[in-house]
């Protein structure tokens, strides 16, 4: 018998948090008024060394951008102690033309674990790249469920990507670690800077006050490539369609399509970071042509004013160039993966602009929260950044690899890279960065059912980024007018409102819903309509305190650009008693996974939905939910909430049902309010929890004697049902507990398993129970199979020691098994060829 378990490390995934410990470099930082003042007041502390914090540009469009945004009248002071800085604050306070003057702020970056490094596989040869292929070849792309899997929440986009792949002049400044941009995923669009890349070394050939910036701007002093870095920069825009790894959101081919990436390395993973060396990031990034910018990092502190003039920067300058396809900077930030609601910096600064700002939260696969996800009001949008259930992001890493990792720091690049295809769709000059930020969040579709009764419920953003919506063009037709618009109010004067959802001019579902009261052209109140299907009934229920009362109501559509149907006849409102039942989710669909049949299934097969109800005691009503599985179960009525669990089994039927949920009037059977729904129960993808045995029974091994030793590699027991890679580690331990032997030891070494054991005779005449060896050996996805080996004494049993040499040489499938073929012989897959891993793609 195998166990399995979970491990839930905790992946912070490259979050920026304040230590308390400081770093050996000493600074502060003057911001003077004017240069009259700044030269007086330098002039007068010759024993000082200050240095501007942008350096200067012999650029002169870029120096002269620098001056007008007042950047080169910020100075930073290095010094010997903390205590000298705090005394030359302290001297200083008393100059005039100075703005402000503080302390440098240092961060402490942290990258992912090193146990984070998940399924490593070496890329196959390539095919060449042709500029009009299409189709999807990438032979890892089967992991990247969080693009168009239909079985999980994804992005829907291999529908966008028939709108849009990218363009080149859209740009990408990705702020983390070093990119691996030798990674061959990776380097076609990687962003090179042409005038030092066929320049001079250690000149600044091009004036922008940096030397030799090929491919970005690194500040670190090391030229390692991140792991975290080059996973985020193959989400965004790894080459597709290459015949190699994966594929990115906006990677396009790599040579007509995709846009490119720049590299900005503020962190090794570990090392301080000062706020000026951050503001630094966001000006080279605007004055090298980047228009939006990807963050998996942020910091957990008040606002820093220098770190405030880099962001504001990067927002106002990017883009400032002919042909550029948007004018002003996009920043996108993952909200981080603390579990709270508390907003951060850049999050909590008044001084950032709002509208060039995008925070996103990240989603399992199932579409509910992360669970280590902030979340609150000031999240945006969200996006999927996997889950401790074995499904993570999948994407690249450094020195050609590729794997999975978890975190908001894998959503985050999931809404840069649809933002570039936007961009690369709608640029033309006059696009802004709101526009943009506009579009991702009116097209994203709503979450909400998948957070029913959780506490961060309406607390992830409007939804999950939509590719596919976000790139539709603007149809020109007028969406439909909503039928079949109704009001019903009751004594209370609160109204219930429902229609039916209308399609707009591309047939998709509009996006909201707008009631009118009397003659009024104010809308009396929008209701979001994305999650909902064409022909759906959609309702509102309106509290009497925020809609007021009127004679008659009204209803239009509106679509995503904005075109409005025009407005329906008025209605007047149906008075009636009883009860209300409304939904609030924005779609009367819910999804449910069943467990799957498969020993290795594993999945979360309930879902609780909570329903208002208004307008009547409810201890005058029994609630009965029809629907055909019988599957809706756990009712309570509390607080004006009807709440249920959806539970399934595995053999619960799949399909989509119908589900009416109905209060009924005990007084008067005839008073009933009825609300109706579908569901959708779907098979999980059989999920795996850690390497298992080939054979269960061939891990039992029988000895007739008493006193023996067991020599085999563990490796030829065991497989990874997905071919994923999988690791043994070295142990030892002894066992002095059990009362059928009386002595066991073994050891791991090279997976290799060395066993010396003795059994006790007396205890075997009253137990015999087998010696049993528990080993645990590790997946890609940190979950962690625990085979384990007996050894049983059976007088009878003829085989005495048991050796088992390892076969390293030879080609095996991915389950283990030696095939007797050749290598040109074999189909398309994966294999295991002289002991490395080997995809093989014939076309």
């Amino acid at each position: 018998m195998n166990r399995y378990y979970l491990i839930l490390s905790c992946l912070l995934a490259f979050f920026a948090e304040l230590s308390a410990q400081q770093p050996l470099e000493h600074s502060f930082q003057i911001n003077f008024e004017n240069e009259s003042s700044a030269d007086s007041i330098i002039a007068t502390h010759p024993n000082l060394m200050f240095e501007r914090l942008i350096p200067h540009a012999s650029n002169p469009v870029l120096e002269q951008r620098h001056r007008d945004a007042g950047l080169h009248l910020w100075y930073k002071v290095e010094l010997k102690s903390k205590e000298a800085v705090t005394n030359e604050i302290n001297s200083f306070a008393t100059y005039r033309g100075i703005k402000t003057i503080r302390p440098t702020e240092f961060f402490s970056v942290i990258d992912s674990p090193s146990d984070s490094e998940n399924l490593i596989i070496e890329p196959t040869a390539t095919n060449s790249i042709s500029e009009e292929s299409t189709e999807i070849n990438d032979p890892l792309y089967y992991n990247q469920w969080h693009y168009a899997n239909p079985n999980y929440a994804n992005i829907n986009l291999e529908k966008a990507w028939e709108l849009e792949t990218g363009k080149r002049n859209v740009i990408v400044a990705i702020m983390d670690g070093w990119i691996d941009y030798n990674h061959p995923d990776i380097a076609p669009n990687m962003w090179v800077n042409d005038a030092e890349f066929n320049g001079i070394t250690n000149v600044d050939d091009d004036g922008n006050g940096y030397i030799d910036d090929i491919y970005g701007l690194n500040e670190t002093g090391s030229y390692s490539p991140s792991d975290h870095a080059t996973h985020i920069a193959g989400t965004i825009a790894a080459v597709n369609g290459n015949g190699i790894g994966v594929c990115g959101i906006a990677g396009g081919n790599g040579v007509s399509s995709g846009v490119r990436m720049m590299s900005i390395a503020i962190t090794t993973g570990s090392q301080f970071v000062s706020d000026w060396e951050i503001a630094k990031a966001y000006v080279y990034a605007a004055d090298n042509g980047a228009i939006i910018s990807s963050n998996s990092w942020r910091g957990y502190d008040s606002p820093s004013p220098v770190k405030t003039e880099g962001l504001k920067y990067f927002m106002q300058n990017a883009g400032l160039y002919d042909g550029s396809p948007m004018k002003g900077g996009l920043i996108v930030f993952a909200a981080g993966n603390d579990n709270n609601t508390e907003p951060a910096d850049p999050f909590a600064d008044s001084q950032i602009h709002g509208d060039n700002l995008i925070t996103v939260a990240a989603l399992s696969s199932s579409g509910v929260r992360a669970s280590f996800s902030n979340y609150g009001s000031w999240i945006d949008i969200s996006a999927p950044g996997g889950e401790f259930d074995g499904r993570g992001i999948y994407s690249c890493f450094s020195e050609n690899r590729y794997g999975f990792m978890n975190g908001t720091s894998m959503a985050c690049p999931h809404v840069s890279g649809v933002a570039a295809l936007v961009v690369s769709k709608f640029g033309d000059g006059s696009l802004t960065p709101s526009t943009v930020k506009s579009i991702l969040l009116n097209s994203a579709t709503p979450i909400d059912p998948f957070q029913a009764g959780y506490p961060y419920a309406q607390k992830l953003g409007v939804g999950i980024v939509n590719a596919y919506l976000a790139l539709c063009d603007n149809p020109v037709t007028l969406p439909e007018v909503p039928q079949n618009f109704t009001a019903q109010r009751n004594s209370d004067e609160n109204v219930l409102f429902s229609w039916t959802i209308p399609a707009d001019g591309n047939g998709n579902p509009v996006a909201e819903c707008k009631i009118y009261a009397d003659e009024v052209k104010i809308p009396l109140i929008s209701v979001k309509t994305l999650g909902y299907k064409v022909g759906e009934t959609a309702t509102y229920y309106g509290d009497k305190t925020i809609i007021g009362h009127a004679d008659s109501y009204r209803i239009e559509s509106v679509d995503l650009f904005g075109n409005c149907s025009g407005q329906s006849a008025d209605i007047i409102p149906q008075e009636f008693s009883g009860v209300a039942i409304y939904n609030p989710y924005g779609t009367n669909h819910f999804t449910v996974y069943r467990p799957s049949s498969s020993k290795y299934g594993m999945s979360h097969p309930s879902i609780n939905i909570q329903l208002p109800v208004k307008n009547s005691p409810l201890m005058k009503h029994r609630v009965c939910i029809e629907e055909p599985n019988g599957i809706a179960n756990n009712i309570v009525v509390f607080n004006n909430v009807i709440e249920w669990d959806f539970a399934v089994t595995t053999q619960t039927p799949l399909g989509t049902y119908p589900l009416s949920v109905k209060l009924i009037n005990d007084d008067d059977p005839t008073d009933i309010a009825t609300l109706d729904l579908t569901y959708t129960i779907r098979e999980a993808l059989e999920y795996y929890s850690g390497p298992v045995a080939k054979d269960p029974e061939a891990m039992h091994f029988y000895t007739s004697s008493l006193t023996g030793t067991l020599d085999l590699n563990v490796r030829d027991y065991l497989y990874e049902p997905y071919g994923l890679e999988f690791t043994i580690p070295d142990l030892q331990f002894e066992d002095d507990f059990g009362i059928n032997y009386s002595f066991l030891q073994y050891v791991v070494k090279d997976e290799n398993l060395h066993v010396e054991y003795e059994f006790d005779e007396d205890a075997l005449d009253f137990d015999d129970s087998p010696i049993r060896i528990c080993l645990k050996a590790f997946n890609s996805y940190f979950i962690d199979g625990a085979p384990t080996f007996y050894i049983h004494y059976d007088a009878n049993a003829k085989i005495d020691n048991i050796i088992s040499d390892t076969e390293s040489k030879g080609i095996y499938n991915a389950l283990g098994i030696k095939l007797n073929t050749n290598v040109e012989q074999l189909p398309s897959g994966l294999y295991i060829i002289d002991g490395k891993k080997v995809i093989i793609n014939k076309k």
